[in-house]
């Protein structure tokens, strides 16, 4: 009997542990995004085009300052072209005038995350890498299959979070995206190719 008894407390406290160590949640917010060349000024070529970005989350808490954290957040990028230098590959010709392009992201940041504070107000500084994948592109209202599958790159933010109750949390985090890969097959008039950009207000609740 005492055996069993043990055993069962065992069992309950490592269930207890495993469920402080892993935190989830959802979020959403604003993306600020923009597409630019390797060299060249943001503004060169592209001005920002704002989008909406919505997903899930989940937390690996290592200690009390320290946490991996996985996303999974469905996020509008692109950019508005300023003129018309996007050279298209199959006819050497000019894309298109000035117009919108539409990109929108399946984006899957693993980050590692860092707490100050110990109060129910927090400051947290996120650093990691994102694995984006393209689920929809628009350019002049035109499908345009030049656009890779796949972006690749660094993320980091700034945050606060709040615990406004013992199992409830909220947050919101200053985030931005850098790519790192070139993601489509279109050229500008250098002979630069195009890498994604974004900068994201981000507003998420989180369940402890």
């Amino acid at each position: 009997m005492k055996l069993k008894f043990f055993f069962i407390l065992f069992i309950v406290g490592s269930t207890m542990t495993a469920q402080e160590k892993f935190s989830y949640g959802f979020h959403g917010g604003i993306a600020y995004a923009v597409l630019k060349t390797p060299g060249l000024s943001f503004d060169d070529y592209f001005s920002t085009s704002n989008g909406l970005l919505l997903g899930v989350h989940g937390n690996y808490n290592v200690s009390k300052h320290s946490s991996f954290v996985a996303n999974l957040t469905f996020e509008q990028k692109g950019a508005t072209t300023n003129f018309a230098e996007i050279i298209d590959p199959s006819t050497d010709m000019p894309f298109g005038n000035n117009g919108e392009i539409k990109l929108n992201y399946l984006v899957a940041p693993i980050l590692y995350r860092h707490t100050i504070g110990g109060g129910k107000l927090k400051v947290f500084l996120n650093a990691g890498l994102f694995l984006g994948i393209l689920v929809d592109s628009e350019t002049n209202n035109h499908p345009v299959e030049e656009f890779d599958t796949t972006d690749f790159g660094f993320s980091g933010g700034l945050g606060f979070d709040y615990d406004f109750s013992e199992k409830k949390r909220i947050f919101i985090e200053f985030r931005s995206n850098i790519g790192s890969k070139s993601i489509s097959a279109l050229m500008n008039s250098n002979n630069t190719k195009l890498e994604s950009g974004s900068n994201n207000i981000v507003l998420g609740f989180t369940f402890l």
